[in-house]
């Protein structure tokens, strides 16, 4: 069975915002297998005149399904285009807890957890438009339920209002 095509908000790089096409060094791509496991989320409030601002993506973990055998959702700072090259975005930041301490980050505003007991972790993102200032801040468990709704839908893109509803119904 095949799957439906998507609808790609920024189908190519040719009509990716071309600040962010410019400054790329390199970019990597995904397989159309992989891209099933990302929904990329962006900002169009009427605000913009029509232009997407690129926040980052929700993306599922393989690292996370091969030791728990169950599907976990991320928020990462790249943005797949309909042809599955990503763009590096700086839309998103993790806060993650473990016990009473803050774990630290990386240069991505994304926590390091090496060498860390996950059990116990408590992780809350959050993702912000620059251009107009929407932000969406979630804790991990909401952020699950989410995405798979989402990805159920048969969604690969949303935007920062439509993730901002559904957290709000689903919190």
């Amino acid at each position: 069975m095949t799957e439906a095509m998507f609808r790609y908000r920024i189908p190519t790089m040719a009509e990716a915002p071309a600040v962010l096409v410019e400054r790329q060094r390199s970019f990597s791509s995904l397989a159309p297998e992989q891209m099933a496991e990302r929904i990329g989320v962006y900002c169009e409030e009427s605000s913009h005149d029509g232009e997407p601002w690129l926040i980052g993506s929700l993306a599922l973990s393989p690292e996370m399904k091969a030791q728990t055998g169950r599907d976990y959702w991320t928020v990462i700072p790249k943005f797949t285009v309909g042809t599955g090259r990503q763009l590096t975005v700086a839309g998103v930041q993790a806060q993650t807890m473990i016990g009473d301490r803050r774990m630290p980050t990386d240069d991505d505003g994304l926590p390091i957890l090496a060498g860390e007991d996950y059990s116990r972790a408590r992780t809350r993102y959050r993702m912000e438009c620059a251009r107009c200032g929407l932000t969406v801040t979630t804790r991990h468990e909401t952020l699950q339920k989410v995405a798979a709704r989402l990805q159920t839908a048969g969604l690969r893109e949303a935007t920062l209002g439509v993730l901002a509803a559904a957290v709000h119904r689903l919190a």
